[in-house]
């Protein structure tokens, strides 16, 4: 069961890193989102985000290079007598450059 939560969690990310790395589809002034709108929104939906970011520039002012799927957060649930792991959430990686 932790298995197919794995998987719809890495389905998940993905998903949510296209849409918010996406460039609109009407011209903006703001351009492409920056790594702070990426890592707001990952940690939004859920995400422990582990941030690696090259460059002196403020966050909101860098493009993202990558988003990776991490490790699933979980944990055993040994009550009753059966033990049972628990998907408790996920993590993903940021690269940021600026």
């Amino acid at each position: 069961m932790a298995k197919i939560g794995s998987i719809a969690s890495v389905a998940t990310l993905l998903a949510a890193v296209s849409i918010a790395t996406a460039a609109p589809s009407t011209p903006a002034p703001s351009g492409a989102r920056s790594a702070q709108d990426v890592v707001d929104f990952l940690q939004k939906h859920g995400y422990e985000v582990i941030l690696d970011k090259m460059g002196t520039l403020p966050l909101d002012q860098c493009g993202v290079a990558a988003v990776r799927p991490g490790r699933a957060i979980s944990s055993i649930d040994a009550t009753g007598g059966d033990r049972e792991e628990l998907l408790n959430g996920s993590s993903a990686y940021v690269l940021a450059r600026c």
